[in-house]
C-alpha cells in the first residue's frame, strides 16, 4: 500500500472514530479499527524501507 493512501486511511478513520463519539459502541470499533491502522503504519515503517530497497 502506497504510504500516501496509508496515512489518509490513517487520518480518515481518526475522524470518524472523533464524529462518533457520543456514541460509545461505535466509538469503541473506530478505536479498535485505528489501533490495526496504527500497527500497519508502525510495520510499514520498519519494514517498508527493506522490501522497497530490496527491489531494486
Amino acid at each position: 500500500m502506497p504510504f500516501t493512501c496509508l496515512t489518509f486511511n490513517f487520518a480518515w478513520e481518526i475522524m470518524s472514530m472523533i464524529n462518533s463519539f457520543p456514541d460509545l459502541t461505535y466509538f469503541v470499533l473506530r478505536l479498535v479499527w485505528v489501533s490495526l491502522d496504527l500497527v500497519i503504519l508502525i510495520v510499514h515503517f520498519i519494514y517498508g524501507n527493506i522490501i522497497i530497497n530490496k527491489r531494486n
